[in-house]
């Protein structure tokens, strides 16, 4: 069972940086959690709240953290909970600065005596803030994060005896899966029922990708009650012997095989060290290795004292290799839910109060962070799946976006346009009467960047700043011009971004959104981009993937059908025309139920109960809607226009077939029809599509792509026979010829209630 820490969490760190003048210990920049019901007891929040939720978060949101403490103490008026974060400097100073931006640089470094290396530059408070807003969107609204400073030389900088967490080998945690279950649970409520004093920490780093386990952790326990003071050289023999069984960590865990450092068995191989001719691993890696601490000691949790004061992880090879044990334990996922617990409980007098060598721990607040009115999240932040979005025009966009439309404006209003609307507040330009800023055209979330009119027509205009790999907002707009008939104009903001509206310069073997509007194919169907939006069957209930699987793919088959992929197995299908909130789906999901949220697997067992929908759902995907496909091509009606210097360009695509025949008539409506039939037909015996049809669609396709000379029918049917190795013609009937053995992708035209635009299209020309 080797529990090596990895080389780039040698650690967690002390940050020594903006201390108080004291001598003693302490965390900078910790979050604080802070419990509604300070003055009325009414607004007490009475539940346990999980927060392995929350500690999965802070690692997968926050990469730049290495590890996480996590740190459960009775305050002066509530039980206190704080989370905190470190980073490794040396080794992660790339991710570092990209996570903290512009700042002091921590790059001031000292050895302590036993070689754990300590950071003496500055705190890194937007990680904090970071951890703040994470822990407030994942818990309930009856908690509130501050970012505080601890000081916890009022424990007492003597040694006192510490209880360290110890798993032997291949020994894993009991599967719990509620929190009232949790270790943390059982501790707090034991100790504070005792009316004893305590400080308890777990140290947690997540691992790398490949791994059969998520997690290195350490925990210890300090008491500071009646018997479990500091004590002398002569009471270390016979202390761990008589130690109260409520104040050692392993008592909390119903597996036998979980210790704690009291159960080590050191005075046995002492003796056998006496009886034996040559020096014992015993006497080699305790006085006789020249270390500061004694097997002895390490007994008795003297030296795992200073490491809890200091937040090391500290593994001590001496566990392993005198007593087969571990004290830095892998751990699962769900393994969190022992040490992560919030358990609101209020005292009417401090337990510290009876302590007479230690006194409750020092907090300085920093900051404390309101939660928003009416939503989720702590600073009013929206999601795209958010019901509860307060603002019609609040989304926003990167600043070289919103220079773009601002430019964009100016240019339309050079020539001619009146802006009716613009999705986004910040323009550089003073408006007249009305601002265009505070209109709104249309009543969807998913709304052009920009609404404007000239000549008494309608213009919807998309700003695109490298947005390239996921344009179902794009597409959206594109369906929307398409089924109003309104033309849309696309802005970039150069000549290679505009190419790539045509073009996928990543895949030869796809085109751009604008010819294509389809992510994939394969022998069965074509594959549809994916929304923000979640599938939400019904209220308060969500469904996501299974475990491990980060991706699902919606399939669009000729028939007019919808299929859900994961993994290349179909998990839900319905008709094209439909919601996919209406299907039917084979997943595990996450739904409401009572105050809290559980998720359960595909069968209907619970996997877990959380506090928040967030919470609940992990590090699980959600199953995101497709983008449903309204048309084969958005060519017609549509022109991309790109920025050079103070100008703007529209972008002339020509497809290959034109470029090279563009003096042969022949051969360029053989190119063309064969590209345009590969592209819209597929091969299905038995059936036909009638030509008068596909003339008609071929004809809007190719007049959007080049003004060269087009076919006439006689033409377009002769260009089909050319391509006698791939198309074959009925041509029984004159009047109905019929192109045999082929259908076509999917129906146009037809819309899903999925798209934002179908349940609201009405538009205020005035």
């Amino acid at each position: 069972m080797s529990t090596e820490i990895p080389p780039s969490v040698r650690g967690p760190y002390v940050r020594e940086a903006d201390r108080p003048s004291q001598s003693g210990p302490g965390r900078i920049a910790a979050i604080r959690l802070v419990f509604d019901g300070q003055n009325n007891p009414a607004d007490r929040p009475q539940t346990t709240i999980p927060l392995d939720g929350v500690r999965e978060k802070l690692s997968t949101d926050i990469t730049a953290l290495d590890a996480v403490e996590f740190k459960i103490t009775p305050g002066e008026s509530q039980q206190e909970h704080f989370f905190i974060g470190y980073t490794d400097d040396r080794n992660h100073k790339r991710a570092r600065q990209k996570a903290l931006g512009a700042g002091r640089d921590l790059n001031g470094w000292a050895e302590t005596a036993d070689a754990v290396p300590t950071t003496t530059g500055r705190a890194p408070a937007t990680i904090a803030e970071k951890m703040r807003r994470i822990i407030e969107e994942n818990t309930p609204a009856s908690i509130k994060a501050q970012i505080v400073d601890l000081d916890l030389t009022p424990l007492g900088l003597l040694p006192r005896p510490t209880s360290r967490l110890l798993l032997t080998e291949n020994v894993s945690f009991t599967r719990i899966d509620v929190s009232q279950r949790s270790a943390m649970y059982e501790l707090v409520t034991t100790l504070n029922d005792r009316g004893v004093p305590y400080d308890c920490s777990t140290i947690t780093t997540h691992v790398a990708d490949g791994k059969s386990y998520d997690y290195l952790g350490t925990s210890r326990l300090v008491v500071f009650g009646t018997g479990n003071g500091i004590i002398r050289e002569a009471d270390i023999e016979t202390f761990a012997e008589t130690v109260d069984p409520d104040f050692r960590l392993s008592s909390y865990f119903d597996n036998k095989d979980i210790i704690d450092n009291f159960d080590l068995p050191v005075e046995s191989h002492r003796r056998n060290a006496r009886d034996a001719a040559y020096a014992q691993p015993i006497e080699l890696l305790g006085e006789m290795s020249g270390r500061k601490t004694t097997a002895r000691e390490l007994k008795s949790g003297l030296s795992e004292y200073h490491a809890l004061l200091n937040a090391r992880m500290n593994p001590d090879s001496r566990y392993r290799e005198l007593f087969n044990c571990y004290g830095v334990f892998r751990m699962d996922k769900r393994d969190l839910l022992h040490f992560h617990v919030a358990i609101p409980e209020f005292f009417e007098h401090s337990l510290w109060d009876g302590s007479a060598t230690a006194a409750a721990h020092g907090i300085t607040v920093h900051k404390l962070g309101d939660r928003a009115a009416s939503t989720r999240q702590s600073y009013g932040t929206e999601h795209p799946d958010d019901p509860k979005r307060e603002l019609e025009n609040t989304h926003e966009e990167s600043e070289p976006h919103q220079e773009l439309v601002s430019e964009w404006v100016s240019y339309l209003l050079r020539n001619g346009h009146k802006i009716l609307a613009i999705d986004q507040l910040d323009v550089d330009h003073n408006f007249e009467g009305t601002d265009p800023t505070q209109q709104t055209v249309f009543d969807d979330e998913s709304r052009p960047d920009i609404v404007s009119k000239y000549n008494g027509q309608i213009y919807c205009h998309e700003i695109e700043i490298e947005n390239d790999t996921k344009p179902s907002q794009l597409l959206t707009n594109l369906a929307r011009g398409a089924h109003a008939g309104y033309p849309v104009v696309i802005v970039t903001a150069s000549e290679k971004s505009a190419r790539r509206k045509f073009e996928n310069l990543n895949d030869a073997t796809r085109m751009g959104p604008l010819p294509e509007p389809i992510k994939d194919a394969d022998d069965k169907g074509v594959i549809e981009y994916n929304l923000d939006a979640v599938v939400t069957p019904e209220e308060g209930v969500t469904h996501i993937l299974p475990d491990g699987v980060t991706e699902a793919r919606w399939r669009h088959l000729p028939e007019d059908i919808r299929e859900l992929l994961v993994n290349g197995t179909v998990v839900a299908s319905g008709p094209a025309a439909a919601s996919v909130d209406t299907y039917a789906y084979d997943l595990p999901r996450v739904r409401k139920h009572g105050s809290s949220y559980v998720l359960e697997s595909s069968n209907g067992e619970v996997i877990r109960e959380q506090p928040t929908k967030r919470a609940a759902i992990g590090d699980r995907t959600k199953v995101r809607k497709p983008f449903p496909l309204t048309h084969w091509h958005y060519l017609s009606n549509t022109t991309v226009h790109y920025q050079s210097g103070n100008e703007f360009i529209e972008y002339e695509y020509t497809p290959s077939w034109a470029t090279r025949y563009r003096k042969s008539h022949a051969g360029r409506y053989e190119a063309a029809v064969k590209s345009f039939l590969e592209q819209v037909t597929v091969e299905s015996p038995g059936d036909s599509i009638s030509m008068t049809l596909l003339r008609s669609r071929f004809l809007e396709w190719y007049r959007a792509q080049t003004d060269l000379k087009e076919p006439s029918e006689t033409w377009f049917g002769r260009a089909v026979n050319a391509c006698s190795d791939s198309f074959e013609i009925d041509a029984s009937d004159t009047r109905n010829k019929r192109l045999e053995n082929r259908r076509l992708i999917f129906t146009e035209e037809v819309y899903s209630p999925d798209l934002a635009f179908i349940d609201g299209d009405e538009v205020d020309e005035e």
